[in-house]
């Protein structure tokens, strides 16, 4: 590594670097490879995110990549450990840590287990022992049955994780991120486009040992990223788990080799070159086209700009009468067609998606132009596809919203739900024509500019509130795929990674023409992924029929017989899982001093009468009493309440601010603004 490097004892420890002005110091083990990285804040709380590189590929024989190991383990991590074999004993340890308990998640390319804690002392009081569960779980044939999957004396398939995915796997949104992401990365050796929680009938065949095999290959140091955040002496914490590496050094010799490959380090094969799609669509509908009296409150009245002041009795446009027969093309689009399971059959689901840059030091400013770019589209009522497809006459969706992952190849997707199956065809065409109009208008700066001063103010006060939300995604990512290279500066790779200050300014120095160029060459040059995700009441029937089938066959097969032994299999597994945790063992974590604990600072100003605030943030709450409004008034308040920042405001009785003049407005001065 080019940066110089402080030694500890058992870790290197890499130069301190801010983020605004949060430092970042970043360690690592020489025994064992674990990295470790304290983001200093103020505060009583102190967080732990402990992150695992959990790859789900197939490997022939061994597993699938649709068993969801991942998210199994994530479910038996809290049902005991080596030195505390009970289930439970996590959370009852954290609370007695002054904590609210522990928490996880499972994502594609990692998987992230989490507690917060007041206070250093009980933090680093739990921390051992969430390790001890993470690195040596029990992993019990009692909780593989009662967590994962067993059948109960009804022939009924249960299990905490199989019923999650019951839950889920038919949904519309869960169904069509399978086929987005089955066709962004079809390669077969590509984990991006498994389903990391379980697809059912994998569930139903997996077993205890895959589990145990997973965890030998995933859950180790050299795979394992702890993000630590808050006030955290970084001497005491290298202390705590310097003991802890050593031990574990001790009990597994091979602890650093390479026995197993490091995950997400192939490369992602590149997709197909695709032809080129066109179409001769017919525009039989101007989704743009508002109302009278909307189009009417959208005209400015020039003698007074501060306020968005319009007249009533502007122009009205003309409305087109004939269809329009257009040809669209683009450079080339993959269309996936699926049903999902609904009694409902009058509205579906649609997603476009596109691959987008590779990991690198140029990923991190092209995903910040990107994301710059879809606020711009999508992110208000008066942003031009928004006002496109939601807020018209004739509304196309219920809604649209976009996602923005980053892999060792990423992707954009922007969703489309609540679209009449009338109109499913034409999202692709209407969203191409849309882009084009956009082009053609131009890029309109000034809004531009604003989404780029909105997105640096909400980030400096997101940094100031809570700096680990922010900084957490950034850091994992680092570590999966830019974090085991040794050819680079680890601290000025993770500057970069981190430095959304310096993206956004970049993006302001852009022009009109770049981000019409970057559009055109991001979304209309670049082969894209079509979903279209329809309901289908028959597949509510089919999935009804063959659970039902399946049940039959199983009572049948197992009869009477080895359905009561099933039962017993299950009631003796609840009753190893429950057993009761000794008091000693409990009492063993000693309850912290709530002196210790590091308190917020807190200083009143008031300022003087007539004077000036020099607060850059200003919060206001109007209250309205509502105690004497009638019953059908009542009713009114939620839509009211849904619509207050996006309707009309009237001045007097000759004027009226039009609703996309509210909205922007709203959108450039607030930070953010609620209503409840």
């Amino acid at each position: 590594r080019k940066g110089k490097m402080a030694h500890q004892n058992a870790f290197d420890i890499y130069p301190e670097f801010k983020v605004i002005d949060t430092p970042v110091t970043m360690c690592r083990s020489k025994k064992t490879g674990l990295k470790v990285a304290l983001v200093s804040a103020e505060g009583p709380m102190v967080s732990l995110y402990a992150t695992v590189a959990t790859e789900a590929i197939t490997k022939p024989g061994i597993y699938h990549c649709d068993d969801g190991l991942p998210h199994t383990l994530e479910h038996l991590i809290f049902l005991g450990s080596k030195k505390y074999p009970y289930k439970g004993i996590l959370d009852k340890l954290a609370n007695r840590s002054l904590a609210e308990g522990t928490n996880a998640w499972t994502d594609v390319d990692h998987t992230a287990y989490t507690v917060s804690t007041a206070g250093q002392e009980a933090f680093l009081n739990l921390l051992p022992i969430y390790l001890d569960h993470i690195l040596e779980p029990t992993i019990t044939d009692e909780g593989f049955i009662t967590e994962v999957h067993h059948v109960n004396e009804n022939g009924e398939n249960k299990g905490v994780v199989y019923c999650e995915m019951q839950g889920r796997e038919n949904t519309n949104s869960d169904l069509a991120e399978r086929a987005c992401l089955g066709a962004l990365f079809p390669d077969e050796k590509c984990g991006y486009k498994s389903e990391t929680g379980g697809a059912m009938c994998n569930l139903r065949e997996l077993s205890v040992d895959q589990v145990r095999r997973y965890h030998e290959e995933y859950y180790r140091p050299t795979n394992l990223f702890l993000i630590i955040t808050g006030d955290m002496e970084l001497s005491s914490l290298l202390k705590v788990l310097e003991v802890y590496d050593s031990e574990y050094a001790n009990s597994h010799p091979k602890t650093g080799s390479s026995e197993y490959d490091q995950p997400w380090l192939t490369p992602v094969s590149p997709l197909p070159s695709p032809n080129t799609w066109e179409k001769h669509w017919n525009k039989t509908t101007d989704w743009n086209q508002q109302d009278d009296e909307d189009e009417d409150e959208d005209e400015e009245d020039d003698t007074n700009d501060d306020s968005q002041v319009i007249k009533k009795d502007a122009e009205e446009e003309k409305e087109p009468n004939d269809a329009e027969k257009i040809m669209l093309t683009h450079v080339g689009v993959n269309e996936k067609k699926i049903e999902f399971p609904s009694e409902d059959e009058s509205c579906g689901t649609a997603v476009l998606a596109w691959r987008t840059e590779e990991f690198g030091d140029n990923m991190f400013q092209e995903k910040a132009k990107l994301d710059i770019l879809m606020r711009y589209l999508f992110d208000s009522a008066a942003s031009p596809l928004t006002k496109m497809f939601v807020e018209s006459k004739d509304a196309f969706c219920a809604d649209t919203f976009y996602a923005i992952e980053t892999f060792r190849v990423g992707y954009l997707q922007i969703w489309f739900e609540g679209v009449a199956m009338e109109n499913m065809e034409d999202v692709l065409p209407l969203f191409i024509y849309s882009l084009n109009n956009v082009l053609k208008d131009g890029i309109n700066m000034e809004r531009m500019n604003s989404v780029i001063t909105k997105k640096r103010r909400r980030y400096k006060s997101s940094m100031e509130d809570s700096p680990a939300d922010m900084l957490v995604t950034p850091l994992i990512k680092h570590f999966l795929y830019d974090g085991h290279t040794t050819d680079k500066d680890e601290v000025e790779s993770l500057k970069l990674a981190t430095d959304t200050i310096s993206h956004l300014q970049e993006c302001s120095k852009m022009t009109s023409e770049d981000w019409a160029q970057f559009l055109e060459d991001k979304l209309l040059k670049r082969a894209c992924v079509c979903v279209q995700a329809s309901p289908s009441a028959n597949l509510v029937q089919e999935l009804e029929r063959a659970n039902n089938e399946r049940e039959i066959l199983t009572r049948k097969t197992l009869g009477a017989k080895g359905l009561a032994a099933k039962a017993e299999v299950l009631e003796a597994a609840q009753k190893m899982n429950n057993r009761i945790i000794p008091e000693d063992i409990l009492k063993s974590v000693p309850i912290p001093s709530v002196k210790n604990i590091a308190m917020f600072d807190i200083n009143t100003f008031r300022t003087k009468v007539g004077g000036n605030g020099k607060f850059e943030i200003v919060r206001i709450h109007p209250n309205m009493s509502t105690h004497r409004l009638t019953k059908v008034e009542q009713e009114a308040r939620e839509f009211d309440k849904n619509t207050k920042f996006e309707t009309h405001v009237s001045f007097n009785e000759d004027q009226v601010a039009g609703h996309e003049n509210v909205v922007s407005k709203v959108d450039e001065e607030a930070r953010e603004f609620d209503k409840n």
